[in-house]
């Protein structure tokens, strides 16, 4: 197994440093309580959010259209999308085992965070998972704070003037091949993926790939 030596390490959040799509299960299990479904309606309603990948209005106005609104208020996409975010965020937890590493990781690398999404919701995210204490506050890059969003070279070389580093002491891990890897590597990043069990399309070689973040660790030569 070969080993890499960055001197930081740039995090995507969602799906990476928490089980997002445990949270959202969690959200649309609530707001499915407030309508009448068929069996099955939850794994449908998961495979179409597709790791929150598919576009959120898109995916709102999907939801309102198949289901309608309930006897929940919500009725645009809008305000249906902001209902689901608070809800994400509520069932966030705290993961032992990737905090316990990134304790371990702390004293040898700068970590990071390159996370899409708006300002609020990501930080509140990152709060309730218990992992706000290990970024300081010129190392998190939040697109809802910046000109741009991954998978955008912008964003990727905004962060690089923001760290003052050369693109190949950045290693960037994270669960979506085009944002969290061929993104970044296009901008002379290292990229590792977190796969999930999931196969990679050809034309992306990731420099890692594990499944679970808390093999990150085992690559890592300090």
């Amino acid at each position: 197994m070969k080993t890499i030596q960055p001197t930081i390490l740039l995090f995507d959040l969602d799906n990476t440093l928490f089980n997002r799509n445990s949270a959202m299960r969690k959200a649309m299990e609530y707001w499915l309580m407030h309508h009448a479904q068929p069996a099955g309606t939850l794994e449908q309603i998961m495979e179409k959010d597709g790791f929150g990948y598919a576009d959120r209005t898109g995916f709102c106005q999907w939801l309102l259209d198949t289901f309608g609104k309930g006897t929940l208020p919500y009725d645009t996409p809008a305000t249906l999308l902001s209902f689901l975010q608070q809800q994400l965020v509520a069932n966030v937890y705290p993961n032992a085992e990737i905090t316990a590493m990134l304790t371990r990781l702390q004293p040898h690398y700068r970590l990071a965070l390159a996370s899409n999404g708006s300002s609020h919701i990501q930080r509140a995210k990152l709060k309730q998972c218990g992992l706000d204490s290990f970024f300081a506050s010129d190392t998190i890059f939040i697109s809802g704070e910046m000109p741009a969003e991954k998978p955008s070279q912008e964003f990727f070389t905004t962060v690089l003037a923001r760290l003052q580093v050369a693109p190949g002491n950045i290693l960037m891990t994270g669960d979506d091949y085009q944002k969290d890897v061929a993104a970044p590597q296009a901008c002379g990043m290292q990229a590792c993926w977190v796969s999930h069990n999931r196969q990679i399309p050809a034309g992306v070689t990731p420099d890692i790939t594990i499944t679970h973040i808390t093999e990150l660790e085992q690559w890592l030569k300090h």
